[in-house]
C-alpha cells in the first residue's frame, strides 16, 4: 500500500528491515523530545535502545511499522500500529480484541 498527500509530497509505505535504523532514529527522538516534558514515556529508547530494536525489528516484520518520507526520500515518520501491546501486558479477551496501538514518530 502506498498513499501520497500533496502539498508538499509524502510516501506512506510499509517499512522494510533496511528502516529499521530509521525507525530507531525518530523513536530515540521522540524519547528525547519526551523527557523535555518531563514524562518518561519511552525512556527506553533513549537509554536502552539496543535492547529494545528486537521489538522495533519484529515490529517491521509483522508488517505493522510504515514509514512516512518526505518528496526528497527522507524518512520524516513511523507509524506503528499493533493490535495488542508487545510489553506482556495483560488485556481481557474483549479488550485485546478492540485494542488497537498507534504510534507516531516524527523528526
Amino acid at each position: 500500500m502506498k498513499w501520497v498527500m500533496k502539498d508538499p509530497d509524502f510516501l506512506v509505505r510499509k517499512a522494510e528491515p533496511s528502516d529499521l535504523a530509521s525507525v530507531l532514529f525518530l523513536l530515540q527522538q521522540a524519547g528525547r523530545w519526551l523527557q523535555t516534558k518531563n514524562t518518561t514515556q519511552w525512556d527506553y529508547y533513549v537509554t536502552d535502545l539496543q535492547e529494545n530494536t528486537e521489538e522495533v525489528s519484529d515490529s517491521i516484520d509483522r508488517e505493522n511499522t510504515y514509514i512516512v518520507e518526505s518528496d526528497n526520500g527522507e524518512c520524516v515518520a513511523s507509524i506503528t500500529l499493533e493490535m495488542a501491546p508487545q510489553d506482556g501486558t495483560a488485556l481481557s479477551g474483549e479488550m485485546m480484541q478492540k485494542r488497537m496501538m498507534l504510534f507516531i514518530c516524527t523528526v
